[in-house]
């Protein structure tokens, strides 16, 4: 499965504003009208046109990677039984980011966009993909996840009976918060853990007395943080696992915190790959390919070092903020976007506050972005380093 970028809050999460009277389980759903809708047969859609059927509402977002492969599967289960059950996919996304999606991924079901995040506050959620179910009556029955809508659990539930959907715990989320709690005389670290149900998946550099010196990675699959750890990008990767190691399932979701000693900072990156690698049971190796890639170059000296103590960085559907990072981060954004693996020929060696906008609707909004950087990017062919990952 991809996974789109490993940012700061990357998997993405919705900001939560929990109203005081927020739905819960056995409440019904309101008659509340989608006034932004593609992929349907009127521009706008109702809860209550799903009136005799089991409707599953999605919250996910284009730019979430264990997202898009949810929709898809709930499609298909739709698809399985379109006389049963009706699936809406909410997201924050623009409408014309949404008519773009449908070009390149083919989903059947409706596909709403919800700017001002109302429903946000209407279902006790902070993360996407976030799966809402109502029974025929239109009584919600489960607030879960994707993947525990099944085909067996739909047959029960046109059946009249009640299925155990597994349900999704939210937990209160600050991104300041040391989740591993390392104290902060540690000299040297290695933590890995199980997934913490109910938060992002999002990876964290260290800052203080642990600046340059530790990474911190929560909610992650362990080929994303062997491709952290080597510095690639999902497009810089060749990921040689069993279809069941590569679906974004608790199972295969860890914590991962490394801290080196002050001596070794230089060479925290080499220890994570070793570190990472045999805690996990796999392989990681570079191997050059020639393929398609894009150039990053520098064609005005317009970036300038950062002032900022803190590094810190997000990313997603709507561009990139970030204050005293390296040009990886970019990179590593540009090759979510670009979809290919992305050279940096630009030369720029420090660390850099990177802030701009970015509308996938709008292809040129890219090259404008990076043109108020003074960098341009071009499209060759070159032999480039990649990331093969295998058991």
């Amino acid at each position: 499965m991809k996974l789109k970028l490993l940012v700061t809050l990357l998997l993405t999460t919705y900001t939560l504003f929990v109203q005081a009277q927020a739905f819960k389980i056995g409440d019904n759903l309101p008659n509340y009208q989608l006034k932004s809708v593609v992929n349907y047969k009127t521009d706008s859609l109702n809860f209550k046109d799903a009136k005799g059927k089991i409707l599953i509402i999605e919250f996910w977002a284009t730019w979430c990677g264990a997202c898009i492969p949810a929709l898809q599967h709930l499609d298909e289960i739709k698809n399985k039984f379109p006389n049963d059950v009706f699936v809406v996919g909410i997201s924050d996304d623009s409408k014309e980011r949404l008519t773009k999606f449908l070009t390149k991924r083919v989903v059947g079901v409706p596909l709403a966009s919800e700017a001002d995040m109302k429903l946000n506050g209407m279902f006790a959620f902070n993360t996407v993909p976030h799966t809402i179910i109502a029974d025929k009556n239109g009584k919600i029955i489960a607030m879960t996840s994707p993947n525990e809508v099944t085909e067996e659990k739909i047959k029960e539930l046109i059946a009249g009976k009640t299925p155990n959907f597994k349900l999704k715990q939210e937990k209160e989320f600050d991104p300041q918060i040391d989740y591993f709690g390392v104290d902060e005389s540690t000299d040297y670290s290695i933590i890995q853990k199980s997934s913490i149900q109910g938060f992002p998946s999002f990876s964290r550099r260290g800052s203080g007395v642990f600046k340059d010196r530790r990474i911190s990675c929560v909610n992650l699959m362990p080929q994303s943080i062997l491709q952290l750890a080597f510095k690639k990008s999902f497009e810089s990767t060749i990921v040689n696992l069993p279809e069941a190691k590569k679906s974004f399932t608790p199972e295969n979701i860890y914590c991962f915190d490394i801290i080196v000693k002050e001596s070794d900072k230089a060479n925290l990156y080499k220890i994570m790959q070793a570190e990472a690698t045999k805690l996990f049971g796999l392989k990681a190796n570079i191997e050059k390919r020639v393929v398609d890639v894009y150039v990053l170059k520098k064609v005005a000296d317009i970036l300038k070092e950062s002032t900022n103590k803190d590094s810190d960085w997000s990313a997603g559907g709507g561009g990139l903020k970030s204050k005293n990072v390296e040009m990886d981060v970019l990179v590593s954004f540009i090759a979510n976007v670009a979809g290919k693996p992305v050279v940096d020929e630009t030369n720029l060696k420090g660390k850099y506050d990177i802030n701009f906008d970015y509308a996938e609707e709008d292809p040129t909004s890219l090259k404008k972005a990076l043109e108020s950087l003074g960098l341009k990017i071009s499209k060759e062919k070159r032999e480039v380093e990649m990331l093969i990952i295998e058991e």
